[in-house]
């Protein structure tokens, strides 16, 4: 909120029709433990009477685009005893281990901030059969995508 004005998306309780576009005013700043949630209090215009008092709506905030990144689908990302890794297809489809730093994932996305180079091959299914140096059969295209993260 220090940068400017906050968008505010609210989405119906099932969180896929939008019904009005506002801007954020404050945050609450407990955590409910039982839901995972907290409140945010936002202004919408409300024109179309959309949105009554009470009603329950899913806040989707816009806080920043990334641009340049390197993305992921969140299945190609493993957990393992010396941190976050991903499993990627070399040359002669073999795959090698590569631990990885990430930031945030949205949808099927997920930023690589290290570990994952623009073009590389991931491996996003049957991770749980690998050891290094094995040798892999392609099923579908997984190419870590240069782009813009939302």
């Amino acid at each position: 909120m220090a940068r400017g004005d906050v968008e505010v998306a609210a989405y119906d309780s099932n969180n896929v029709r939008l019904l009005s576009m506002g801007k954020l005013a404050t945050i609450d700043n407990l955590i409910d433990q039982t839901t995972a949630t907290y409140r945010l209090k936002a202004m919408f215009s409300n024109e179309d009477e959309k949105l009554w008092p009470g009603e329950f709506v899913n806040a989707r905030l816009l806080l920043e685009t990334r641009k340049n990144v390197v993305v992921i689908p969140p299945l190609a990302v493993q957990r393992g005893p010396g941190g976050l890794f991903t499993w990627v297809l070399k040359p002669n489809n073999t795959v090698e281990p590569r631990p990885i730093q990430t930031s945030t994932t949205t949808g099927d996305r997920t930023i690589v901030t290290s570990g994952v180079d623009d073009g590389d091959r991931v491996v996003t299914d049957g991770q749980y059969k690998l050891q290094a140096n094995s040798p892999v059969t392609i099923t579908a295209p997984s190419t870590a995508t240069h782009g813009d993260a939302t």
